[in-house]
């Protein structure tokens, strides 16, 4: 690509990969070299001296000494930290960076990121998406990249700490001012906005300006499905700003920021008569690449449960753009990335982090495992000793182990521990479900784009009520076929559910259909409230009052 930024990017990110492949080689061995050197490196900590990191020269020896944490252990220095500007608590290394988890099952929590932290999120979670898209361009074509720009549906809405420190969400930090414009097909001001908009209609309305894009990045699929939506729903509108150089009265934007992106939309009718044919020859087929040819890449992720929302995005994009699905990321680590395109399933990085697996299995010991001790097929609780001072801390995720990419285990996320459902001890995870809900859309020909389940124990047994979203109308008489087949699926692909129904101790599920496009408003209700677009995930469990009063007053009717 033209782009210097992009090049610098690619060439990083081809590191990145050549390390990987390298480090899988000798995983376990890494993993415990980089164990040794954090403790080295901390000992003389306030954390460090309480747990003896001095007299540690094993992972036994740290293993005996160092207790499995929670966020509740670190906070108190947290606020010392916020408050005071204390140093040296939890790791010798200077905070970057404090970044904000998602609060999807509580309160946000503020994570002390270390500049080796970000460093390891930025090259093997950002960099590491252009060069592989980079080398995937080469295989296919005999060339790399297209040197044309593309577009992030990304934002950067950074704060200060009190003495300086940045923060936010953890994906804002791959947004560097004056990079981006080098590459991103946006303005800069809808990167990092100071002011609310509509971002449906304003990033889609300067992506359709740009007649060659070269990737389209998002931080999950949902969002992006809600794009191609808004596109699909909305393109005679956005072909008459287009062709007036003028955004629509009706839509939602701040007066200045309105006159400043005019300013830069010079009238193209001829971009908007192109548009239009398209949309109206294939509005309802595969019209993405008919508006940009140069389209070489898809990076979100959009494995587990964001499946459905891809797959319908496939009747869009057509089978032959790759999807990067980015990496296994939480604001505590960069935990693992993907090998290949179009793959969901993520490597274990052993320099981001050392990591240990307590078995899932009912029966089996608690003992932590490392990385070569994993079994293909189980699920394991995943601690995390990770860059910025948090030791042996219970994440809350629990992974499953797809096979081995030489030493390394591959991943996948199954659920997150806070999201199992048990009202009888049943223990349903978001595996389960989502598993249901893909056999019940296939067998009844519906889509399924989105899920919420309700543990409803006003009922004599309690049951589930599984709220649904589809991509039409479902009539609520046409509801109780759709219970029968997901009760069954369900009992199908989980046991104890099965027989907790078989027993009485529960009545069968019951399924309702909301209307389409609640959940990108309740996505869009969650940016007002001042949440990061790029941290907004499903919710798959209605736990608290508000979700149940807004998700039940969107039942079609």
């Amino acid at each position: 690509m033209s782009s210097d930024v992009m090049g610098r990017y690619i060439a990083e990110g081809a590191r990145v990969l050549e390390r990987m492949e390298r480090d899988s080689l000798r995983g376990n061995a890494v993993s415990q070299e980089l164990l040794m050197r954090l403790v080295r490196e901390n000992q003389d900590t306030e954390y460090g001296r309480k747990y003896g990191f001095r007299d540690i020269h094993s992972y036994a020896d740290y293993a005996a000494r160092v207790p499995l944490s929670s966020y509740e252990d670190y906070e108190p220095y947290i606020e010392r930290m916020l408050c005071f500007n204390e140093k040296n608590l939890l790791t010798a290394d200077e905070v970057a960076y404090y970044a904000h988890t998602s609060g999807t099952t509580g309160a946000s929590k503020m994570i002390p990121c270390t500049r080796r932290a970000l460093d390891v999120f930025f090259t093997a979670g950002y960099e590491r998406v252009f060069a592989l898209c980079d080398a995937v361009c080469r295989e296919r074509t005999g060339e790399g990249m297209p040197a044309c720009k593309g577009i992030t549906m990304m934002e950067s809405r950074t704060g200060y700490t009190t003495f300086g420190v940045a923060h936010g969400a953890i994906s804002e930090t791959v947004l560097v001012p004056g990079d981006t414009g080098g590459y991103v097909a946006l303005p800069e001001e809808l990167i990092y906005p100071t002011s609310d908009f509509d971002r449906r209609h304003l990033k889609m309305l300067f992506a359709l300006r740009e007649r060659r894009l070269s990737f389209i990045m998002c931080s999950f699929a949902p969002f992006l499905y809600d794009m191609i939506t808004y596109l699909r729903r909305n393109w005679a509108t956005l072909c008459d700003d287009i062709g007036t150089g003028r955004i629509n009265p009706e839509i939602t934007v701040d007066p200045a920021l309105r006159k400043k992106l005019e300013a830069r939309m010079a009238p193209d009718p001829e971009r908007a008569a192109q548009i239009r044919a398209i949309m109206a020859a294939h509005e309802d087929e595969v019209f993405v690449p008919l508006l940009w040819p140069d389209l070489r890449l898809i990076a979100t992720i959009g494995s587990a449960a964001f499946a459905p929302c891809l797959e319908k995005l496939r009747q869009s994009f057509g089978p032959d753009i790759p999807v990067d699905y980015l990496g296994y990321v939480s604001s505590e680590a960069t935990i693992g990335t993907v090998l290949r395109e179009n793959e969901g399933e993520y490597m274990l990085l052993p320099w981001g982090g050392f990591y240990e697996f307590i078995p899932m299995e009912e029966g089996a010991p608690d003992t932590p495992l490392l990385m070569d001790q994993l079994e293909v097929g189980k699920e394991y609780e995943i601690i995390v000793t990770n860059l910025s001072g948090f030791y042996r801390y219970r994440l809350g995720d629990v992974v499953r182990v797809t096979g081995y990419h030489n030493e390394c285990p591959m991943l996948v996320c199954a659920y997150r521990k806070s999201q199992l459902i048990s009202m009888y001890g049943e223990k349903v995870t978001e595996t389960a479900l989502q598993t249901a809900v893909e056999a019940m859309a296939k067998e009844s020909g519906t889509a399924a784009l989105e899920y919420s389940v309700y543990a409803d124990a006003e009922t004599d047994p309690g049951h589930y009520i599984v709220l649904l979203e589809s991509d039409r109308e479902v009539r609520p008489e046409e509801w109780p076929r759709y219970s029968e087949i997901l009760d069954r699926r369900l009992c199908e692909v989980h046991d104890s559910y099965r027989q907790k129904i078989r027993q009485k101790i529960m009545r069968p599920l019951e399924v309702r259909f909301v209307q389409p496009q609640t959940y990108a408003l309740y996505r869009d209700l969650k940016i007002m409230g001042g949440a990061s677009p790029n941290q907004i995930k499903p919710v798959h469990v209605i736990a608290n009052a508000w979700l149940k009063r807004f998700f039940f007053g969107l039942l079609q009717k």
